[in-house]
């Protein structure tokens, strides 16, 4: 660890270039900064083992650049944003081990190969589109999809079906 406490508001916002922010395994606390979410390039998030906390901020839908959003293990206490859905190129979404309540979105996301919602206080059941897969396990050799959804209190579970990896 090296960095923590808060950060510092007006920072981040300046760097409008950025792509690749990593923040990870720190003690940085409080919310998920707002001026973070003035970086249109960003396509990667890595937030990870942290002590932020409070609700994820619904514009987050603004960075539609994003392809990975890894905000694991940190103390967010919300419901999965359904503004989510906005971010069509994302591949990986990590929002496991946080404290996040309520029912799993439907978020249709086209690009999204690795969901981890494990270890929160999610309910409810798991919507179709997470659960049905289009692709039989045979022939989806060209694209793995991940979803990790364990220790919540979630019905209508089909394992097989949310699981697709080539064999």
């Amino acid at each position: 660890m090296g960095l923590s406490g808060a950060v510092p508001l007006g920072t981040l916002g300046l760097l409008t270039a950025l792509q690749l922010l990593s923040l990870r395994s720190n003690d940085l606390s409080g919310p998920l900064p707002t001026d973070l979410l003035r970086l249109p390039a960003l396509a990667g998030l890595h937030r990870h083992r942290n002590a932020f906390s409070g609700a994820l901020p619904v514009a987050l839908a603004a960075l539609t650049a994003l392809q990975v959003l890894d905000l694991s293990f940190n103390a967010f206490d919300c419901a999965v944003p359904v503004v989510l859905a906005n971010l069509t190129r994302l591949v990986t979404l990590d929002l496991s081990n946080n404290l996040l309540s309520g029912r799993v979105p439907v978020l249709g996301l086209p690009a999204l190969r690795f969901l981890n919602l494990s270890n929160n206080r999610l309910d409810g059941t798991v919507p179709a589109s997470l659960s049905a897969s289009p692709t039989p396990p045979s022939t989806a050799t060209s694209s793995r999809t991940r979803l990790r959804l364990r220790r919540h209190r979630l019905l209508s579970l089909r394992l097989l079906a949310l699981l697709r990896l080539p064999r």
